[in-house]
């Protein structure tokens, strides 16, 4: 997979992920793979997020609120 900063081609790898894992004619041992990079993600994202040192913006606030 490409380095991009793309949300859509992050976006993408994650639905593939899901799509995978949902697949019958796919394996447990190759859907378990696709979601411990779903868990793995998760983790790293809540750890990004809950980084004391990132700052707060504009608009933040109702942004969450408006699409939580």
């Amino acid at each position: 997979m490409p380095i991009t900063t793309s949300f859509e081609t992050v976006e993408k790898a994650l639905r593939g992920w899901h799509y995978d894992i949902k697949d019958p004619n796919l394996d447990g041992f190759f859907g378990w793979g696709q979601k411990k990079k779903l868990y793995q993600t998760k983790k790293l994202l809540d750890s990004i997020l809950s980084d004391p040192d990132l700052p707060n913006y504009v608009g933040e606030e109702d942004w969450l609120s408006e699409n939580a």
